[in-house]
């Protein structure tokens, strides 16, 4: 089973850059390029703004914990990063940074089920308030476009996204953990095996999350605040690309790609999902392909310098773990 499991991760890479090579070839690279080449040594502020983001998500991991075992922001911001790093540079489908961030939080102190539960129900309430954030940038996009009727398939998609999350919300519900990690052996080397650890305890944490009304509140607003953010991070990129496009494109642009994206979260990093998604809507507001190209290149240059130090990072703490146990169970005799 983990041979078959890296075997359809390795396919879905391959799927992933196929598309990304694919986006690259219709789209003008080397206009995105000079785009590029034109931002110089100002692109390393947009990547410094992606902190803020992380700092807005790290702080909704907190608040999806309980109080009595919350970790410190230091902590859940170092999980969030990692977490966020394993998304989009490792093989892995776009929720598999939510085992490591589960992971480190449980290394930080927190206990198992409950380290599980908070990263998968930060997942969820992220999605969820992608939603809205998503409505609203098509209602913008209506408003800024030609042909309102242009922005149909954008409604259309979204709808289909909000049916999937309540799918995901009600499935949780019903204690989707618990059964997961009742099928054992059949999902050994599977992706959602750490998520699933601790069963039945994972599922009482999370009804426990969305029964207290205060966290769902705080880890919500935490996340908008993200996906906000986001949308600042795109209207700097526009200036530092010189692109001629307001903060409403923007905020149209970034809420519509992080919806193809979460659509697509089945490809490793969203390659080329992403990119085409951002794509298909900067086609709509009637921004250049060569500037939009060059927007989602941004966030790859992003991806890689924060990812990896967040992934050597993980390395080292995770040697550090081995140690521990190592000497633990075969201490020296001094």
């Amino acid at each position: 089973m983990a041979t078959s499991a890296r075997l359809r991760g390795l396919l879905l890479l391959a799927a992933g850059l196929g598309l990304f090579a694919l986006v690259l070839w219709l789209a003008d690279l080397e206009g995105a390029l000079a785009a590029l080449r034109s931002g110089g040594w100002a692109i390393a502020l947009i990547v410094a703004s992606q902190l803020l983001v992380i700092a807005a998500n790290a702080q909704a991991l907190r608040s999806a914990l309980p109080r009595e075992t919350r970790c410190g922001f230091a902590a859940a911001w170092r999980a969030w990063w990692i977490g966020d790093a394993v998304n989009a540079l490792l093989p892995v489908a776009q929720i598999g940074g939510e085992a490591a961030r589960a992971r480190l939080m449980a290394l930080a102190g927190v206990p198992g089920p409950t380290a599980a539960a908070a990263a998968v129900a930060t997942l969820t309430v992220g999605l969820f308030t992608l939603v809205p954030y998503g409505m609203v940038g098509a209602m913008v996009l209506a408003l800024l476009v030609a042909q309102p009727a242009d922005v149909l398939a954008p409604v259309l998609g979204l709808g289909i996204f909000a049916l999937l999350v309540l799918a995901f919300v009600l499935a949780q519900r019903r204690g989707l953990f618990g059964r997961l990690a009742a099928l054992g052996p059949r999902l050994s080397g599977g992706r959602l095996v750490a998520v699933a650890e601790g069963g039945r305890a994972t599922d009482a944490a999370l009804a426990a999350f969305y029964g207290d009304r205060r966290r769902l509140a705080a880890c919500s607003g935490w996340r908008l605040a993200g996906w906000l953010l986001g949308a600042g991070q795109v209207w700097l990129t526009f200036d530092v690309l010189g692109i001629e496009a307001g903060a409403l494109s923007a905020f149209v642009l970034e809420s519509l790609g992080q919806l193809a994206k979460a659509a697509g979260f089945a490809i490793p990093g969203g390659l080329g999902v992403q990119e085409g998604g951002l794509l298909g809507v900067g086609a709509l507001l009637g921004l250049a392909s060569d500037l939009v190209l060059g927007v989602a290149l941004t966030k790859r240059i992003r991806d890689l310098v924060l990812g990896l130090p967040a992934l050597a990072t993980f390395k080292v703490v995770e040697a550090r773990r081995l140690t521990f146990r190592r000497d633990v169970r075969h201490p020296i005799e001094r």
